[in-house]
């Protein structure tokens, strides 16, 4: 459950999200979800490009985020024993925030929680 000391970091964007105008939407939902002075937009970062998900199946995007994120040295020290909400825009087969709860609890976060603005569904047929 999120607390006081949550700092909700966004997913790191592609280079893509960068360029749009409004590609940084887990962000400004970050920074109005975040309590005064907790907001970490920068503690997650991208260590190599992965390229667009659209497309590759639930495996292929596991593979294509593994290892593609890293805790940001500034924040390093600061998010040990933490709870840490993650906001993301949209959630397709969770691959991304997996990878990125992975690397936070590794960090030294005590828990994370995802918060998404969107669930991609597919249909039972």
């Amino acid at each position: 459950r999120p607390t006081a000391q949550s700092c909700p970091p966004p997913r790191p964007p592609t280079v893509d999200e960068c360029r749009r105008p409004r590609g940084r939407c887990a962000a400004v939902r970050a920074a109005s979800l975040a309590p005064e002075g907790r907001l970490a937009p920068d503690l997650l970062r991208r260590r190599r490009w992965t390229g667009s998900q659209a497309g590759l199946r639930a495996r292929e995007r596991r593979r294509n985020v593994r290892e593609a994120f890293d805790i940001h040295p500034r924040w390093a020290g600061e998010v040990a024993g933490k709870t840490v909400l993650l906001v993301d825009d949209v959630l397709t087969t969770g691959a991304t925030a997996e990878a990125c709860a992975r690397v936070l609890q590794r960090g030294g976060v005590r828990h994370v929680d995802v918060l998404t603005l969107a669930r991609v569904v597919r249909p039972t047929v």
